[in-house]
């Protein structure tokens, strides 16, 4: 039985999926993401705010090896906010993102870092270091740090191959 919340949720999550469709079209295949589970972050923030070195492996292949992304297309690299999804906790939320992809919980609630491809080393240099400024607020229902990459061609943002992992506070 489907109660009247639970009939505004889908209806709500069918809408953000479609306008989040519409905003960010996937990039035509093949496209890269960040390496999976490559993505952690250790507050050192010792307040309620959080700051800290947010680490996320660079876009690879589906064997695993890192791609060239000058050659594939790939601008940036960037960290979202990500938002509860499901029920309270992370438990439920995997594949319930926007898209269906692997982003879990993003709506697009502004970047928190952003690198660009060009800057980076060469492949051998896999991990990507991005500074959260210490004193940086958690938005209100903010639950994960989301990460993926963005296309030159047509600035199409691959929430098809996101990664994300839960935002720890640290408080002293």
């Amino acid at each position: 039985m489907i109660t009247r919340y639970a009939s505004i949720a889908i209806v709500t999550g069918l809408m953000f999926g479609a306008a989040a469709l519409a905003q960010y079209p996937m990039p035509p295949d093949p496209n890269y993401g960040p390496a999976p589970g490559s993505m952690r972050f250790q507050d050192t923030d010792p307040g309620v705010t959080i700051g800290g070195t947010l680490i996320m492996g660079r876009a690879i292949d589906a064997a695993g090896n890192p791609i060239d992304e000058s050659v594939e297309g790939i601008a940036t690299y960037i960290t979202h906010w990500g938002l509860e999804v499901g029920a309270p906790g992370v438990d439920d939320d995997n594949g319930n993102g926007d898209l269906g992809g692997d982003c879990k919980g993003f709506r697009d609630t502004n970047h928190i870092t952003m690198v660009p491809a060009a800057t980076l080393g060469g492949l051998d240099d896999n991990l990507l270091e991005m500074e959260i400024p210490q004193g940086t607020e958690i938005p209100t229902d903010a639950v994960y740090f989301v990460g993926h990459t963005i296309y030159s061609e047509g600035n199409l943002h691959n929430l098809n191959k996101c990664i994300q992992i839960p935002i720890e506070n640290w408080v002293q």
